[in-house]
């Protein structure tokens, strides 16, 4: 391989690096599970009893968030956790795996004070590289979304209000608490998840456990975690939130909340982190052993995969070299980039759309409360004239379409009518001449003319009944139009500039919606050449395997025997394997062979005598007893010499001296008997 052994990772790094993506996979897939029970949870601490309580239990929580917020909402904030859960689960893994590696005993476990050691070491690495940060930044997020003017727009936006208001410390709040709380937790999980783990095996860490029972253990690691540490979860969370300034630090946070609401508070929303804790624990260790399966499965496979993909292949392509990496994945790979670039710039755009749609119509809407409030009752009381207004208008666009309507029906009408009179008159002048020969063209003509007239007439008939219908309806509304501009004079004129803003509202809203489904197009256009893009990839990767074996399959083709028809492609090969295959059988048999040598009559030719020879050349056919005699003792005695492995002092098939060893010698003989062949 064009890839060296010494560049590629140690054993111990390959190890680390698996428990890094496996657990990076699986931090996203888990949070998208379990996030609604964190989200109540996270509410419930936050609803402290000096306040107000907003919740009497986790059902009255959910009921009110989806109330509120719709179903969606129990998913507020998730944004932050998925951009913090996948680096967590990462750091956390990651670190136990290379702790793990380093304290094993000679059959591959741990002993118990490791396991809790090893645990603590991962608890403590992700709190300091991701928790904290995400975490503080969740909490205030959610208790954010919760006021009653909330100030972040979303989660850049948060992590930015928050530095500039705070600094960077501002993200790391409750640090102390949150490696305690850290530290704590996976200490207690990887000790009861590694200890159960290696009661099942028996001290077998080879020993495979079904995936069921693995979420087992991990529900039963995630209890006892809940309910050691839940306390400091309580106080981490206190420290994290927006009135986290109200405390000098976590100790008197924690004194405050015994003092205050009593021991009981430590505890609060344990219940629904229980269930989201057994339940992400589970499912965690779950996926993170699947995928750890996984990659040790295929681990060299796909590594393997990966040097073809960025360095020349060593497969021989027939012609001396080695086959290139073909130049049009390089080309593909290069519109999947630019498809990536275009598609995240269009993306981004769309969101900055989004969030412009939304921040306008807050604004406007705003606004337009505010000049409602300083006019009073006349904008309710104008109201009814403008929803006639805008009817009015309506119906007139309606007559408008019903009347263009009614033209091209009619239109038609007359068309239709008029190549009905053509027919009827080509047959009256038939008819008149006495010629009885119908013309079936017009007899064709005739007979689709009726068809469609009958038609048009149809669709005219309904076309005036809708448009009289719409001038009915239009008129009366214009009259409900004049009497309600009459009864609220006063009203409308008062009101105008709260319906001219708001007028101004809808035509910049629908102005930005157009904009956004615009946008949206593009990238679905873009989404899909992407699509197109990666299948041709696809597809020629296809291509370069089938390829591949084929010339694997080609290179690994035996040459028929000697004596039948050869092929020099193969031929260096083929003798080297006919060697290998032939010196062990002729070490078994060399008394039979001289038995045979002494069996045949003097008249035998020395291509009747030995198999290898196959078709000899009329020179060798013709040889004269004394010679077939003495090139057969000089061809028995360097076999015999060949195979015990000593130096062949004999003659070769052509009386040559050969000094070669064994194999050598064969395969000598072999090639001159090819070449007068």
């Amino acid at each position: 391989m064009a890839a060296k052994s010494d560049n590629k990772p140690s054993a111990n790094f390959q190890k680390t690096l698996k428990g890094i993506l496996a657990g990076g996979i699986t931090g996203g897939i888990e949070i998208c599970i379990t996030f609604p029970t964190e989200y109540v949870k996270t509410q419930l601490q936050l609803d402290e009893r000096s306040a107000k309580p907003r919740y009497t239990g986790i059902g009255d929580c959910v009921k009110q968030t989806v109330r509120s917020h719709g179903v969606f909402g129990l998913y507020r904030g998730l944004s932050v956790l998925i951009y913090g859960s996948i680096p967590k689960s990462a750091v956390r893994f990651g670190a136990f795996e290379e702790l793990k590696k380093r304290n094993v005993d000679a059959k591959g476990n741990l002993s118990p004070g490791m396991r809790m050691l090893c645990g603590l070491g991962a608890g403590v690495c992700e709190a300091i590289f991701a928790v904290t940060p995400m975490e503080t930044v969740k909490v205030k997020f959610i208790n954010d979304q919760n006021s009653a003017k909330p100030k972040f727009r979303g989660f850049a936006h948060g992590v930015k209000e928050i530095v500039r208001e705070q600094g960077i410390r501002g993200t790391y709040q409750g640090l102390t608490a949150t490696i305690i709380k850290q530290g704590s937790n996976q200490a207690m999980r990887f000790f009861v998840m590694e200890t159960l783990k290696d009661w099942y095996r028996g001290g077998d860490p080879n020993k495979k456990i079904n995936k069921l029972l693995i979420g087992g253990f991990g529900a039963v690691a995630g209890a006892v975690s809940v309910f050691g540490n839940t306390p400091v979860d309580v106080v981490k969370t206190r420290m994290q939130g927006l009135d986290a300034a109200k405390y000098k630090s976590t100790l008197d946070c924690a004194l405050q909340i015994a003092r205050k609401e009593g021991f009981k508070a430590f505890y609060k929303g344990t219940v629904p982190r229980l269930s989201r804790v057994c339940l992400d624990v589970a499912i965690t260790f779950m996926i993170y052993d699947s995928f750890m399966e996984f990659f040790n499965t295929f681990w060299g496979k796909l590594a393997v995969t990966a040097i073809h993909l960025t360095v020349d292949d060593d497969v021989d392509d027939g012609s001396g070299g080695a086959e290139q990496l073909d130049p049009r994945i390089r080309d593909k790979l290069e519109e999947l980039n630019e498809c990536t670039d275009n598609i995240n710039k269009l993306e981004k755009q769309f969101e900055e759309l989004n969030v412009l749609f939304r921040d306008t119509l807050n604004e406007r809407t705003l606004r337009l409360r505010q000049i409602s409030q300083k006019l009073g009752s006349s904008v309710a009381d104008a109201r009814p004239y403008h929803d006639c207004r805008s009817r009015v208008s309506e119906l007139q666009k309606r007559c408008q379409t019903a009347v263009q309507s009614y033209e091209k029906s009619a239109e038609l009408h007359d068309q239709s009518k008029e190549t009905i009179t053509i027919a009827e008159h080509k047959f009256a002048v038939r008819g008149q001449s006495g010629d009885t020969d119908f013309d079936h063209f017009w007899q064709e003509m005739l007979n689709q003319a009726n068809t469609k007239f009958m038609e048009a007439k149809s669709l005219k008939t309904e076309s005036q009944s809708e448009h009289s219908l719409c001038i009915q309806n239009y008129f009366d509304e214009q009259k409900r139009f004049i009497h309600l501009e009459k009864q609220f004079r006063s009203a409308i004129k008062k009101s105008k500039p709260y319906y001219e803003e708001s007028a101004n509202v809808q035509m910049e809203l629908n102005s930005i919606k157009s904009r956004i489904e615009t946008l949206n197009k593009v990238i679905l256009d873009a989404k899909k050449s992407y699509a197109k893009t990666l299948k041709d990839l696809e597809n020629i990767s296809d291509e370069i395997h089938e390829r591949r074996a084929q010339l694997m399959a080609k290179s690994l083709t035996r040459e028929p025997g000697v004596g039948a028809e050869r092929d020099d492609n193969h031929c260096e090969y083929s003798l080297k394997d006919i060697c290998a295959e032939e010196v062990p059988q002729l070490n078994k048999s060399t008394s039979d062979t001289r038995a045979m040598t002494d069996s045949l009559s003097p008249n035998t030719s020395l291509a009747s005598r030995s198999p290898l020879l196959g078709h000899s050349s009329s020179s060798s056919l013709n040889t004269t007893e004394d010679e077939s005699q003495a090139s057969t003792t000089t061809t028995d005695e360097t076999l015999v010499h060949s195979v015990d492995g000593q130096q062949a002092d004999g003659l070769d098939t052509n009386g040559n001296s050969c000094n070669d060893t064994n194999a050598n010698c064969i395969e000598k003989s072999f090639v001159e008997i090819d070449l007068e062949n």
